[in-house]
């Protein structure tokens, strides 16, 4: 009999050493990460409306993002101006996706020059969905100057915020 409780016990023990391995265990886990060429915008042509006459009453001027100029109201297009759409260079990691923050269609900006300053508003913008694979796109803007009816002659310049982030 004694031998028999002592076998049971031994067994006992054992049976309790195995559940407990069993209820834990633990390994290890894999972490890493990948840092990507920050996302960069730079302008290489800056936006032109070109040459402009004013009229008598307010008119707008717009510039496509294809560079195609087109007058309304009171603005006149004179020819020679060299108009043109803005374009930026931007660059970061191969292949990947990104998307325009601004300028968007609620964008304003004023350019400024000897007379009162001017609105330019409606900005729009054309650019691939992604880099290339060389992590390169074009974004071409777009926008409306607004021109007060009897404008002052002379230059006006200002800035627009262009921002860019990967999706």
């Amino acid at each position: 009999m004694k031998k028999l409780a002592l076998l049971s016990a031994v067994a006992f023990v054992g049976l309790s050493a195995q559940a407990t391995a069993i209820a834990s265990n633990t390994a290890s886990g894999n972490a890493s990460a990948t840092i990507v060429a920050a996302i960069n915008v730079a302008e290489s042509t800056a936006l032109k409306f070109g040459n402009v006459a004013a009229g008598a009453s307010p008119g707008t001027v717009v510039v496509t993002t294809a560079g195609i100029r087109s007058n309304f109201g009171g603005a006149v297009l004179i020819p020679g101006g060299g108009e043109v759409q803005g374009i930026f260079d931007v660059t970061g990691a191969i292949n990947a996706n990104y998307a325009v923050a601004s300028p968007d269609g609620t964008t304003t900006t004023t350019l400024t020059g000897p007379g009162p300053a001017m609105t330019v508003d409606a900005f729009t913008t054309a650019h691939n969905t992604a880099l290339d694979g060389v992590g390169h796109d074009l974004l071409s803007v777009g926008a409306t100057l607004h021109v007060a009816a009897n404008q002052t002659a002379g230059s006006y310049v200002g800035t627009y915020p262009v921002t860019v982030n990967y999706n």
